[in-house]
């Protein structure tokens, strides 16, 4: 996490960002491993938070990006916007273990665990409530179900319908059909949407799949379950950030909404710390002719354990053993974070290099 709150509130924000992460992982994806790193940008306040995010929307994930993984940005000071906060991370830690997700899922995981109930005193938690726009849902038309498939864009989810018919689509199925959802979730790494709800649902058409979920929703069938937990204090590292960090943390936010002003914070990083990866990577990726081999080199040279350093050489290099070496030594650092996007085709490479038996 990169932070301009006090050390204080850092510390407390990163402990209940563990607690939630274990949470996820352990009702949504217990069969994975809880591997994965998120980046967190925390700003100071709501107001410091507003020049960088959308309007009306004060926190936001995101995964891909030039960093190619999961990162998330939210004002440190959201004390008041546990449900907004979680929401955000939900997407957030999701990403790290359904890295393609259709739009109706990725809303509609978000929804589920944004009113996450976390009683730390008694070692609970509750999960499942549904939001309150989906009672609107009783006496309301949900969102078509193959809008829901064919929206792709945050544009398509402007209407609070297409949330609560999100939430109601996952709960179904957290519910119902789990096994199913963890089917659903593999394929969705290799196949569109629609395609992997028809191999699993075969008996649900897509077309009259909305009159069976108002069914469900009208029927009592939603369950909020509670589980005991066994929290734990997480060890922090504090550094503090050079101003270089500074401006390629804004570069990086303004990528999101302030292009035009992306090259000169990227150009003041560098003036500070020509080898400052951040800024590196983002360079690199918006213009990829002015990384020379000479550059990326220096950059590996400052930043050895830093994937995204040998991911520069190597494609810079193009070809050779040394660009092979620096393949060879990206993957190695890929294959400990299961968060990034360049995961599954490392493990892939590395697998096909095995010696057979």
């Amino acid at each position: 996490m990169w932070t301009d709150a006090s050390p204080d509130r850092g510390r407390e924000l990163l402990q209940q960002m563990e607690h939630f992460r274990s949470i996820i992982y352990g009702v949504a994806f217990p069969d994975l491993p809880p591997g994965g790193v998120t980046l967190v940008i925390a700003l100071r306040d709501h107001r410091e938070s507003a020049a960088f995010t959308p309007l009306y929307h004060p926190a936001y994930a995101m995964h891909g990006g030039p960093l190619l993984q999961p990162t998330m940005v939210l004002p440190a000071d959201a004390y008041g916007d546990e449900t907004l906060v979680a929401h955000e991370l939900t997407h957030a830690i999701s990403y790290n273990a359904v890295h393609e997700q259709p739009r109706w899922f990725a809303e509609g995981i978000a929804m589920y665990f944004q009113s996450i109930d976390l009683d730390a005193k008694h070692a609970t938690v509750d999960v499942g409530k549904p939001p309150p726009d989906v009672g609107e849902l009783r006496s309301h038309p949900l969102e078509p179900i193959t809008a829901m498939f064919a929206c792709k864009e945050m544009s398509c989810t402007d209407d609070h319908i297409f949330y609560s018919t999100a939430w109601t689509m996952y709960a179904w199925l957290r519910n119902e059909h789990p096994k199913e959802l963890a089917h659903l979730e593999e394929l969705f790494e290799d196949e569109p949407a629609d395609r992997a709800w028809r191999e699993v649902f075969p008996d649900h058409a897509i077309e009259t799949f909305a009159l069976e979920l108002r069914a469900w929703l009208t029927s009592g069938g939603l369950k909020i379950w509670t589980f005991k937990i066994a929290l734990k204090t997480w060890p922090v590292t504090q550094r503090t950030l050079s101003d270089a960090d500074v401006h390629a943390a804004r570069a990086l936010l303004d990528l999101e909404q302030h292009r035009d002003r992306v090259d000169a914070e990227v150009a003041a990083a560098l003036a500070l710390e020509p080898n400052q990866v951040v800024a590196r990577t983002i360079d690199y990726t918006l213009h990829h002719d002015r990384t020379t081999v000479p550059i990326a080199r220096a950059v590996v040279a400052a930043h050895p354990d830093q994937w995204l350093a040998w991911r520069m050489l190597a494609e810079t290099l193009h070809s050779g053993a040394e660009a092979h070496d620096a393949h060879v030594k990206m993957c190695d650092l890929v294959l400990q974070n299961p968060a990034l996007s360049a995961y599954r085709r490392c493990a892939k490479e590395r697998s096909a290099s095995q010696p057979g038996p």
